[in-house]
């Protein structure tokens, strides 16, 4: 079963204001590296937030690979349609009727001249041509969005919510940054609840950006990071600051 990402709320005015404090606060931020650390990410956050969230409105590759193929057929339709015969000799023979309309369109007040001197010629050979780009155009993707398509051997399923664990993959690195602390969570046997600093982090973060994660649902996600984290050491999303 493919994970979901939370449903988006409103962002603040503000987000990140409010957003630095309260990690400041929570995680007892003293050193001025860290804190200076601290803002340099929180005032990205908004911009990678949204870039990342636009990864999530990203179709399948299954469903771009067909809408591909009603392209493809859409051109071929085209194509002969607005041919009267085969090409011969390199030339288009097109339907006299849409060559008219070409003239037409060339010198309103005399479309014969236009028929004459070729600018009618010219512009279905431009138009013809453009069809024929766009049909490559089409093909291209296709193959590659089938090659990502998984049948059962190979492929890349597509994963919903991509640009959101994308953010929360980042917002690992930067609370190890920031706070020097291992990737970590505590539980609440009294309370039913997970909690710590670190799912405090993400709560926080998350919520600003127009999340809203249980905490108990954090703390599921962070054991998952954790051990794909053990098999890919160098797994990294946070930059330099």
């Amino acid at each position: 079963m493919t994970e979901q990402a939370p449903p988006p709320t409103e962002m603040q005015d503000e987000p990140w204001r409010p957003l630095f404090d309260a990690v400041v606060d929570r995680l007892q931020l003293s050193d001025p590296s860290r804190i200076a650390a601290w803002r340099h990410y929180v005032e990205q956050l908004p911009a990678l937030a949204a870039s990342q969230a636009a990864i999530d409105q990203t179709p399948a590759p299954s469903a771009t690979r067909d809408r591909m193929k009603r392209i493809l057929a859409a051109c071929d339709a085209l194509l002969d349609a607005i041919q009267d015969d085969t090409p011969q000799d390199g030339h288009l023979r097109p339907v006299p009727q849409l060559l008219w309309g070409l003239a037409a369109q060339l010198a309103p007040e005399d479309p014969n001249a236009a028929i004459i001197d070729g600018q009618a010629d010219h512009a279905l050979e431009d138009a013809f041509s453009g069809v024929l780009m766009l049909r490559t155009a089409a093909e291209l993707v296709r193959d590659a969005e089938a090659d990502r398509v998984a049948s059962g051997v190979g492929g890349t399923r597509h994963k919903a919510a991509a640009g959101y664990h994308m953010t929360f993959d980042f917002l690992l690195d930067v609370y190890e940054a920031i706070s020097d602390r291992p990737l970590g969570t505590s539980w609440d046997d009294m309370g039913g609840a997970a909690g710590g600093p670190l799912v405090d982090f993400l709560q926080l973060c998350l919520q600003a950006l127009g999340y809203t994660p249980t905490k108990n649902a954090l703390r599921t996600a962070v054991k998952r990071a954790i051990k794909a984290r053990r098999t890919d050491p160098n797994k990294s999303a946070a930059p330099q600051s």
